[in-house]
């Protein structure tokens, strides 16, 4: 995927700009984040039994969400000049997406309160760092899948 990876067109993306507008490889990876639903696009971070998108700013479809989605993003490469924002035709970002649902044999410790809260709780933006903790002990089904985003070299 080409897209330009300027300081001023980074903020103007959607997801994008999380990783931090000024490049720099020692800034390190970015924190799993949920990105937010984007009312332009239609698409967010909850997603129905059937794949399609959940508006997650109103409170009804909390009941519908079956799947979650998490994004990481990190500076691969670039060159730094005086103004940051990397050199013209070489920045690389690496986005990571994790998409998880709730597993029938939860044995996590959250497993209690989930069943308490339902579906309201999987898509939970305060709750990232839970969800990952959870993960680790198996209470999630979680696909991951990573790519490369590079600045369009004109």
């Amino acid at each position: 995927m080409d897209v330009s990876l300027t300081d001023t067109n980074l903020t103007k993306t959607t997801w994008l700009k999380e990783v931090g507008v000024v490049c720099s490889q020692s800034s390190g990876v970015k924190q799993w984040f949920q990105p937010a639903w984007d009312s332009d696009r239609k698409f967010g971070p909850a997603f129905d039994a059937l794949g399609n998108p959940v508006d997650t700013t109103v409170t009804t479809p909390d009941s519908f969400t079956q799947f979650c989605t998490h994004l990481q993003l990190a500076w691969l490469h670039c060159e730094v000049p005086p103004l940051g924002g990397g050199s013209k035709g070489s920045g690389i970002i690496r986005a990571e997406v994790r998409v998880f649902w709730r597993r029938d044999d939860d044995r996590s410790a959250s497993a209690e309160a989930f069943q308490t809260t339902g579906q309201a709780a999987l898509c939970n933006s305060a709750d990232v760092t839970g969800v990952t903790g959870d993960i680790a002990l198996g209470g999630y089904n979680v696909v991951y899948f990573s790519t490369a985003i590079r600045q369009a070299s004109e």
